[in-house]
């Protein structure tokens, strides 16, 4: 701002006043000398200047926790005045420059003060190049250390970059597979709730199915056991009535037989008794001998009948046996029939229990492959 109103700065005025007290003590005072190059200013210029290169020539001593006083300035103004006094006037009275005894051996002092600081500042020298040459090998070595740390960030970096990749490509096949699975479960429990289903219908059928066949079996055997009881009290009266018939016929028979004997008896007693009546009357006519011809014909013709109906009931003997004997092969055939239906029904009775059983059986296998086929295919989502 002062700037822009002033072309320079006197030495003169306000503001080196005010900033008097801010040229000496334990400050750091900087000073802008504003020129101008037009030959109108050229005093001002001089003067802005000359006020500057004196104020560049003060040099302060800045001590911590110390505040220098002006009577302490001035008396170290005062010794130097005579310092420079005293050389002055030892110039004059001889040739050359010369000092006087006093402030040469203080130079002497200070010369010898300042080698031996240059020793030491060389020796520090020395000892800050070792130290910086320690330092830049250090220096070297970081940076080498700090390269390769930055091609294996570098390699990290590319590494990490294609992990992520990896990373994203894997979370994108897991929320695939994941939404596979959640589908697969839906699917899978669909198709439990369908085989739990398919199977009660299938038990359901197989057992509608094993009750109507054991109903059927039930139903056969009953009508067989009732035909076969119906046969066998058929078989029965009929070999009643055979044993009753042929009782009958053979008493009927027998009586007849029991007549006739007793016929031929008879006669054989009449033509005893004309025999005899015969020897008792020898002297008989003609018509004794026609009459005893005509009994001897009733007698013989008697006979031709009773033989002619033994013949008779032996036929009927004969028949009726063949007819029993008839009867009993029927009622053999009629056992075996029996004996071979009971086997027939066993048979049918095991067929149907191998197939109920085998149906059972695959259809255990076909529950126990679908569990496993479901177990092996949660375990491979899973993995």
């Amino acid at each position: 701002m002062i700037c822009l109103l002033v072309p320079y700065l006197p030495s003169e005025s306000k503001l080196t006043r005010l900033l008097q007290d801010s040229l000496r003590g334990q400050t750091k005072t900087c000073i802008i000398a504003t020129i101008s190059p037009a030959s109108l200013n050229i005093e001002e210029t001089l003067s802005t200047l000359k006020y500057a290169l004196c104020a560049k020539s003060i040099w302060k001593k800045p001590e911590i926790n110390q505040r220098m006083t002006r009577n302490s300035l001035l008396k170290d103004h005062i010794i130097e005045i005579e310092q420079l006094k005293a050389d002055l006037l030892a110039a004059h009275e001889k040739n050359g420059i010369w000092f006087s005894e006093e402030h040469c051996k203080q130079c002497i002092a200070k010369l010898e003060l300042r080698e031996t600081e240059l020793v030491e500042a060389k020796k520090q020298v020395t000892v800050i190049g070792n130290q910086m040459g320690a330092v830049r090998d250090e220096y070297d070595q970081s940076i080498a250390l700090l390269k390769s740390r930055e091609e294996e960030l570098d390699e990290t970096r590319i590494i990490l970059k294609q992990t992520e990749n990896v990373l994203c490509q894997l979370e994108a096949d897991l929320l695939r597979v994941t939404d596979k699975y959640k589908k697969e479960v839906i699917i899978r429990k669909a198709h439990q709730e369908t085989e739990a289903t398919i199977n009660g219908v299938a038990i359901g059928l197989k057992k509608y199915r094993k009750n109507k066949n054991e109903e059927l079996i039930h139903t056969f055997a009953d009508a067989l056991t009732k035909k076969l009881a119906e046969l066998g009290q058929l078989m029965k009266t009929l070999r009643n009535s055979l044993k009753d018939n042929t009782t009958n016929f053979h008493s009927s028979q027998k009586q007849t037989i029991y007549s006739q004997v007793e016929r031929v008896n008879a006669h054989f007693k009449g033509a005893q008794d004309l025999f005899q009546q015969i020897e008792k009357c020898e002297a008989v006519g003609d018509h004794a001998l026609s009459g005893l011809k005509e009994q001897l014909e009733k007698v013989y013709l008697s006979f031709n009948s009773d033989v002619s109906s033994w013949k008779t009931v032996a036929d009927c003997e004969q028949h009726s046996g063949k007819a029993i004997s008839a009867g009993f092969n029927q009622l053999k055939i009629l056992e075996q029939s029996v004996t071979i239906l009971s086997s027939l029904l066993d048979s049918i009775l095991r067929d149907i229990q191998d197939y109920l059983s085998n149906k059972s059986a695959a259809l255990t296998e076909l529950q126990t492959l679908g569990e496993t086929t479901t177990t092996q295919e949660l375990l491979h989502l899973q993995r």
